[in-house]
């Protein structure tokens, strides 16, 4: 008896099972990305050109009614295409220009290496009623043009996104999970490049300030005028890279830069006000020996933070 009723819990459990999963609807789903541009590190966000196509037995997909971007904050869809065939198969396809939010890691600028996503999510349908796979054969997830970064890694997977709520659905109380495809992409840039053109004002001014050491104690005005132009020249250069890079709470690599090219500096201020009030008499060795000093302090703490950036 026990056997029997064992077989028909058996039998029972599997044709549910199956009912449910012939109930799904099978969804092939292909991307083609063509352009991504615009990468804002300020507003934490970039825009995408990408081609977006849904292959299915079961019918037409709307992309405006049916689909959904998330986080994105603009959207718009053209290029729309609806096809069939005699055996049953239904074609929906379009192009899609979004603005997508990311979140961005500047904490070792220019040494960062960024991550996109970009999520195509079906947001009329739950995780149970829809069965996705990835068109890998068609689909070309490396863009076709990136402004100044190389496409380092990537990958595409099949996710199901659950926010907590049902969203006000009259049918269920449990939060609903919605069924879609997210793209990552790792990007890395030639950051040597960028690193000279950010910080090289840095350089020259500690420079400036530095050729300042080699005036003669008589001629005071013209020292000190030379160390506080290179001050300011730093803090210019600080203000134009903080248009570029958001405020956090940690300082990141250029924070620390111009902190450590300001504090020698004004190291080299100190240094000149004091001879002035010992009337240290001039020494052409006496400043060589402060100007390497100097030298080693900027130096090793500029070795130091762009080390620590890069690994």
């Amino acid at each position: 008896m026990k056997l029997y009723f064992s077989l028909f819990i058996f039998i029972l459990v599997f044709s549910n099972s199956f009912a449910s999963s012939q109930s799904k609807k099978n969804v092939n789903v292909g991307l083609y990305v063509e352009d991504i541009h615009g990468i804002d590190y300020q507003d934490a966000k970039y825009e995408i050109v990408v081609w977006v196509w849904i292959n299915s037995k079961d019918g037409i997909y709307n992309f405006e009614e049916e689909l959904d971007i998330p986080n994105s904050t603009e959207m718009e869809i053209s290029s729309v295409l609806y096809d069939s065939t005699e055996n049953g198969d239904f074609h929906s396809e379009c192009k899609i220009r979004a603005t997508i939010l990311n979140k961005f890691d500047v904490q070792n600028y220019p040494f960062d290496k960024q991550k996109l996503k970009f999520c195509v999510e079906f947001s009329r349908y739950s995780a149970d009623e829809i069965d996705i796979t990835i068109d890998k054969k068609q689909s070309k997830l490396i863009p076709e043009y990136i402004e100044d970064w190389i496409t380092d890694d990537y990958k595409a997977l099949v996710v199901s996104n659950d926010y907590g709520s049902n969203f006000g659905d009259l049918r269920t109380k449990e939060s609903i999970s919605y069924p879609g495809i997210i793209l990552e992409i790792n990007l890395e840039r030639n950051s040597w490049n960028l690193y000279y053109k950010s910080f090289i004002t840095l350089f020259l001014s500690f420079c400036l300030a530095s050729i300042s050491l080699f005036y003669p104690n008589d001629h005071s005005e013209e020292k000190i005028g030379l160390i506080v132009g290179s001050l300011f020249t730093t803090v210019g250069n600080k203000y134009v890279t903080d248009d570029i890079l958001p405020i956090q709470n940690s300082l990141n690599l250029s924070d620390k830069l111009h902190l450590l090219t300001i504090l020698v500096i004004t190291c080299i201020a100190a240094y000149a006000i004091f001879e002035q009030r010992l009337k240290i008499k001039d020494s052409l060795k006496t400043d060589l020996l402060v100007l390497f000093l100097f030298i080693s302090i900027f130096l090793s703490g500029i070795i130091y933070f762009t080390y620590n950036s890069i690994y």
